[in-house]
């Protein structure tokens, strides 16, 4: 494995992890409100 090409891979992966992550907490804040609104309303 090339070094250059082995910190590009490692580099993009680290940035692609960090943005999942934040779009999965996204996602639940909106699906946690979601619950807790359907709760208030019942």
């Amino acid at each position: 494995m090339h070094p250059f090409v082995y910190q590009l891979g490692w580099n993009r992966g680290q940035t692609l992890v960090p943005r999942q992550l934040s779009l999965g907490m996204s996602v639940f804040l909106c699906f946690s409100k979601h619950i807790l609104r359907v709760s208030q309303v019942t």
